[in-house]
């Protein structure tokens, strides 16, 4: 029998083919790296289970040109963007990559559910430990978390996973800013995004 849970969200992720998104996938979900995977056709399905009552659903979504036709199918009623960029680049490219992601999840923003969030991903940080996020990306308020990580080594994956476990701790308890919760106090979630996006940042 399948196991029903009171309260799910949506993370859909985005990015170029080869960044790494199957890869931070099978880590954050199976703790597992795969050393080759296949490029995702169309999109494929995992979930991350935060507790009994609180389920993640994650549509990994393919990087190919080909396949972008159907993002907007994956993106519908999505709370939870995750944009992964290669770091093994110049920084022209990463720049390229960000802005072309960030830029297709705002203007397909109206398929999203109304309090989505962006994270930033900046992934393969075992090639480039000296990588530095551009001051740019860095300070662009709308993306509420920046993190650099290593899917092969599992590098600031405990990370992600906080700031999901934080989130669905928020969702389950409130349903709005500043509402009361169970336990007496008030929950203001801009003043939490800010402290978790302090946190994420290495």
């Amino acid at each position: 029998m399948s196991k029903t849970f009171n309260y799910r969200q949506k993370v859909a992720i985005l990015g170029d083919s080869g960044v790494g998104k199957t890869c931070l996938v099978n880590r954050l979900v199976f703790n597992m790296y795969i050393n080759y995977t296949n490029p995702t056709i169309g999109a494929a399905f995992a979930s991350y289970v935060v507790n009994d009552d609180f389920i993640y659903e994650i549509w990994d979504t393919a990087g190919q040109e080909r396949f972008h036709s159907l993002l907007p199918m994956y993106l519908r009623h999505t709370d939870i963007i995750f944009i992964v960029i290669d770091i093994n680049q110049n920084i022209e490219d990463i720049n390229k990559q960000f802005i072309k992601w960030f830029s297709y999840v705002k203007n397909n923003n109206n398929l999203l559910n109304k309090d989505y969030k962006i994270c930033l991903f900046f992934n393969k940080l075992d090639t480039n430990k000296y990588f530095q996020v551009p001051e740019d990306i860095l300070n662009n308020k709308e993306i509420s978390f920046i993190n650099l990580i290593s899917a092969k080594t599992g590098y600031n994956i405990y990370k992600i996973k906080s700031t999901l476990d934080t989130l669905a701790k928020i969702h389950m308890e409130t349903t709005q800013p500043n509402i009361q919760n169970n336990n007496g106090s008030i929950y203001d979630l801009d003043n939490v995004i800010k402290k978790i996006k302090l946190k994420c940042i290495p």
